[in-house]
């Protein structure tokens, strides 16, 4: 086990730790304190195309797996954040201004090279905090959360159930997986919120407290509620 932890990175090249994983980097040297990173695989890439400083305390990456990728952008904030990829081929890429405090995201990967997981967030996303997110089970699932994005605490986004369920007598598998999960840009996610695997949450969504979503929403500027969620106003607007 390699145990990795960036204090000072500079140079725009892409060299390697240990022999392990590669990072790149602008010319700038830049300090990540409270960032540790175990990798226990191959051929993992860790790239920060930032300029600008990335503020992290108390958060952890733990890579279990090979070929993986974790991408951030510009004026990120990690805090008591904890990631975990198990197994291949998951890329993993977030936008610029973000912070995530008191995250934790487990990204399940595939050993077949044609199947890859990806996990997209965009620009602009806050969570105030304990927000998870289990992604993997399936062929080329995905996670996209969009732009402009603001999620309140204790929400779970589950893009995977975790473990098969069978027919007791036919022993075919009942709970499939889904291949996508989707959430729009200028997305509010009220707190409590549970959103399932195969769901899409469109453009200026607003989620009520304690809601479980479970299906694909398509009519955008509209206010969602309830277990299942449903829409409960539509033509709806809301500020950060």
């Amino acid at each position: 086990m390699k145990l990795l932890r960036y204090d000072k990175i500079g140079d725009r090249r892409c060299f390697k730790i240990f022999g392990f994983i590669k990072i790149s980097f602008h010319k700038r040297k830049k300090y990540i304190d409270g960032l540790k990173v175990i990798n226990l695989g191959k051929n993992n890439i860790f790239k920060h195309k930032s300029s600008n400083q990335v503020s992290c305390k108390n958060s952890l990456i733990i890579i279990k797996g090979s070929n993986n990728s974790i991408e951030i952008g510009e004026n990120i904030n990690l805090i008591n954040t904890h990631i975990e990829i198990w197994g291949d081929n998951v890329v993993v890429n977030i936008g610029n201004n973000c912070l995530f405090n008191k995250v934790y995201g487990v990204f399940c990967g595939s050993h077949a090279p044609e199947d890859k997981i990806t996990v997209n967030i965009g620009n602009n996303f806050f969570n105030t905090e304990d927000l998870q997110i289990f992604v993997g089970g399936g062929k080329n699932t995905s996670l996209e959360i969009g732009d402009n994005c603001l999620f309140s605490r204790r929400i779970s986004i589950y893009a995977h159930d975790g473990h098969k369920i069978y027919d007791k007598g036919t022993v075919n598998l009942i709970n499939k997986p889904k291949n996508s999960l989707k959430i729009g840009n200028h997305v509010w996610i009220c707190h409590g919120v549970n959103i399932l695997k195969g769901s899409c949450i469109p453009n200026n969504t607003v989620v009520g407290a304690g809601s479980v979503v479970t299906k694909i929403f398509t009519e955008e500027n509209t206010s969602i509620g309830g277990n299942p969620a449903r829409v409960i106003k539509r033509k709806i607007d809301w500020e950060r």
